[in-house]
């Protein structure tokens, strides 16, 4: 039984994805190391999760830890979500610290 979302983690959702806009990460002294290798990060595959701060409702949890979730979440704003019709999984954002769970049903997506 599949009850968590399955967000493609690829180059493609890389470059829709918001989260390296986010307040969340933006004072995040991890999160700018990793920005400033992501054409390599992106020449791998696959995609390696720890490599690129971003697509966290497909690649699970941030592995930076100075990042902020207590700052304000972007994720109900970027259009991998009606995408993936993440408005039917909990939580529906901050993704970076939490893995979306369905909690409606087990569609998968």
């Amino acid at each position: 039984m599949q009850t968590a979302v399955s967000v493609h983690f690829v180059s493609t959702n890389v470059s829709k994805c918001l989260c390296f806009r986010c307040p969340v990460q933006t004072s995040s002294q991890c999160v700018s190391n990793k920005v400033m290798e992501i054409k390599e990060a992106l020449s791998k595959h696959p995609l390696v999760h720890e490599d690129i701060p971003g697509v966290y409702c497909g690649a699970g949890v941030a592995t930076c830890s100075d990042i902020k979730p207590e700052y304000e979440c972007m994720c109900g704003k970027c259009v991998i979500f009606p995408e993936y019709k993440l408005f039917n999984f909990q939580p529906m954002g901050h993704y970076c610290r939490m893995v979306a769970q369905n909690n409606i049903d087990n569609r998968k997506f």
